[in-house]
């Protein structure tokens, strides 16, 4: 009996919630807030921190690849550069071209280096992102909310929303 009180007033709050949100958010949106009548507000699904976890972990190994592409596009480059070096040093009187050569070799390294940076992300990403696989918290709520609202015309029309919420019930995405 306390289990179902308990989380039966978890529900009710968490709507409550939301409507507050919905308020807020048609006080901003719509032309005549005062004119809206909550019809029904349905919880779709939810998005816990585990459910996010393992779609980011599908998406790491491909950013990772695409890293190590780029890297490797600039380290083919910095080679290209090394051996016009190498030529342009055999035919003498080339200092431009070689200098030429030099600042491109260091633009490429050094963008080796941002990409190691992020590359290094990455992976720490991977190791939070694995710990939070089991998490069974939710961070997103899915809501399909249906009211009444006067058009521009002063008639009431029927609407249908899809709304996204975070965790803390605020509004991130209105379909």
């Amino acid at each position: 009996m306390f289990n179902f009180f308990a989380f039966g007033q978890k529900k009710i709050d968490i709507k409550l919630s939301m409507k507050k949100s919905i308020l807020k958010y048609n006080k901003e949106h719509l032309k005549d807030p005062s004119s809206c009548q909550l019809m029904t507000l349905t919880v779709l699904s939810t998005e816990t921190l585990g459910d996010m976890s393992a779609k980011l972990l599908e998406e790491i190994p491909v950013a990772l690849n695409s890293i190590n592409k780029e890297i490797e596009k600039n380290n083919s480059v910095i080679l290209q550069r090394k051996e016009k070096i190498k030529e342009f040093k055999g035919i003498g009187g080339k200092e431009v071209e070689i200098e030429d050569c030099l600042e491109t070799i260091r633009v490429y390294e050094a963008d080796n280096i941002k990409q190691n940076d992020i590359k290094k992300e990455w992976e720490l990403t991977r190791e939070k992102t694995e710990r939070n696989l089991r998490s069974k918290y939710i961070a997103y709520y899915y809501v399909k909310h249906k009211y009444r609202a006067k058009n521009s015309y002063g008639g009431l029309d029927i609407q249908t929303d899809i709304i996204k919420f975070d965790s803390s019930f605020n509004i991130k995405e209105v379909e």
